[in-house]
């Protein structure tokens, strides 16, 4: 499932696509949610998932429960807190996700201010995502 089906921001000037603001389904997209596809097919779901958005409900600074980086002028985030991973993970299987697909690592890597200026933060923020997968 591509990124049709979730929440997304509005794009920054210049970039492609808006980042991920909540990663449920739209009601729009899915009236009875992911879990009434899955149930009624019996498919398991391969989940897409672009670069977090600066606006992400998830973060703490947006009354969220998780830390994150945020980065408002390239409008991306990072999260950073290790429970944010298990939690998320947790939740989408119960709705059927079987593998979590994180595209835009390019865009990420290249445009989220943090990461372009830390020799250590890409291998401090990859680790807590693959541990929630467990």
């Amino acid at each position: 499932a591509d990124s049709w089906w979730y929440y997304k921001g509005t794009p920054a000037r210049g970039r492609p696509g808006g980042g991920v603001t909540n990663w449920t389904a739209r009601p729009d997209v899915f009236p009875r949610g992911f879990e009434a596809l899955t149930a009624a097919t019996g498919w398991r779901v391969q989940g897409h998932n672009r670069y977090w958005d600066a606006t992400t409900g998830y973060a703490r600074a947006n009354g969220g429960r998780y830390s994150f980086l945020r980065d408002r002028g390239s409008g991306y985030a990072l999260p950073v807190d290790a429970a944010f991973w298990g939690d998320l993970l947790r939740n989408a299987s119960r709705w059927g996700l079987a593998v979590y697909e994180q595209d835009w690592l390019d865009y990420e890597l290249d445009h989220f201010a943090p990461l372009t200026q830390s020799a250590s933060l890409g291998g401090d923020w990859l680790p807590p995502k693959g541990g929630g997968g467990e």
